[in-house]
């Protein structure tokens, strides 16, 4: 498996979350609970360790749930990135990874002092776009960004946040490569999950035949694929014609198929690194998520990749387990349930593979 592939994780002061300690990880990951409990979050938290050279990630989540940001926001968005607002307690993401590196990377609220040699880029849409208020001025706050691998910093990066965005001063750069994360999310539109992007990319490596056989398992009717011009831009398409040639844009064959191929692309993409998937199961008929089960278990170790999925619906579970059992895969598997109690104090219970089946085959509640 990848080589930062993970086996535990830790949060504290993120969102939701006060602490919250994870164990037991595996290949293919379902967190599930209560709606509200944080499920998201943890996604969120998993991409932001990957992410971790990247001094914007903590924007990243806005994007991903639609929420747009006015200049005098962007302050405001980074301080509800901590649990409570607390900004004077750091955002503090860990994992220890198979191969026994401690992954880590550390969001530090406060004044940032960046050096007078940084030079701010101004975007040429600044200049000529119409505004009828005074420009937000930065107060000089905003996070330092803090990643190590073992006991060694490896990246350090402080960014103050303006009118204009931001302004990143990078300490320290001593990062090796990170492998690719990809987080999937019902909210994004075919253009925004970049599944026209991905699709190209995997046709310039010319390793399109592997990835082809597992997109024509995202409906029973798809042939090929195509990349297509469409209203001025390059749309995947379907050919779902069992004589001949019926190119169709693939949104128009349902959220359910879109979802899949997007996840599908994701993995095939991000060989040796992760995937997140927040909910996909929601598009699909529950006639259809033990094949999709079958075949995100079926692309994750294909592609090497390590999965984490949220659902809240206990016939995806079923259909996981069915999955499972039809794949052998009990020892791939794990699914941690998060609980909140009344206190707000969060914790998880992990099940391998076989203990789900046997919980929910005795009819206990695990969601």
């Amino acid at each position: 498996m990848g080589s930062e592939h993970i086996e535990s994780l830790k949060i504290e002061n993120f969102r939701g979350f006060e602490a919250l300690a994870i164990d037991n990880l595996s290949d293919v990951n379902v967190f599930g609970g209560a709606n509200g409990v944080g499920k998201s979050s943890i996604l969120e938290a998993l991409f932001h360790l990957a992410d971790r050279l990247n001094p914007l990630t903590l924007f990243r989540s806005y994007q991903w749930r639609r929420i747009p940001l006015g200049p005098s926001e962007n302050l405001d968005a980074l301080k509800l990135s901590f649990h409570d607002r607390n900004i004077k307690r750091p955002i503090f993401i860990s994992a220890q990874s198979r191969e026994g590196k401690r992954l880590a990377v550390e969001f530090i609220f406060g004044h940032q002092v960046i050096s007078s040699n940084v030079t701010q880029t101004v975007p040429q849409g600044e200049l000529t776009k119409g505004v009828s208020e005074t420009a937000f001025a930065t107060t000089g706050e905003g996070i330092s960004i803090k990643a190590t691998r073992g006991n060694r910093l490896e990246y350090h990066a402080m960014m103050q946040v303006s009118a204009a965005g931001g302004v990143v001063n990078v300490v320290k750069n001593e990062a090796v490569p990170v492998p690719q994360s990809v987080i999937v999310t019902s909210s994004l539109s075919p253009s925004e999950s970049g599944i026209a992007e991905r699709y190209s990319s995997i046709v310039r490596k010319g390793k399109t035949e592997e990835l082809d056989r597992f997109l024509r398992l995202v409906h029973p009717e798809i042939r090929g694929f195509q990349l297509l011009t469409l209203g001025g831009q390059m749309v995947l398409h379907a050919n779902i014609a069992s004589e001949g040639v019926n190119w169709v844009p693939l949104p128009l064959l349902g959220e359910g198929a879109v979802g899949l191929a997007s996840a599908i692309l994701a993995i095939a993409e991000s060989s040796g690194g992760s995937v997140m998937l927040d909910e996909l199961d929601a598009s699909v008929h529950h006639s259809a998520q033990k094949a999709m089960w079958i075949l995100l278990l079926e692309a994750s170790i294909k592609f090497d990749v390590q999965l984490f999925a949220t659902t809240h619906s206990e016939s995806s579970l079923e259909a996981l387990c069915d999955a499972v059992v039809d794949q052998k895969a009990q020892h791939r598997v794990a699914y941690h349930r998060i609980r909140r109690s009344k206190e707000g104090v969060h914790d998880s219970a992990s099940y391998s593979g076989a203990e789900l089946i046997h919980t929910l085959r005795q009819q206990w509640e695990v969601r």
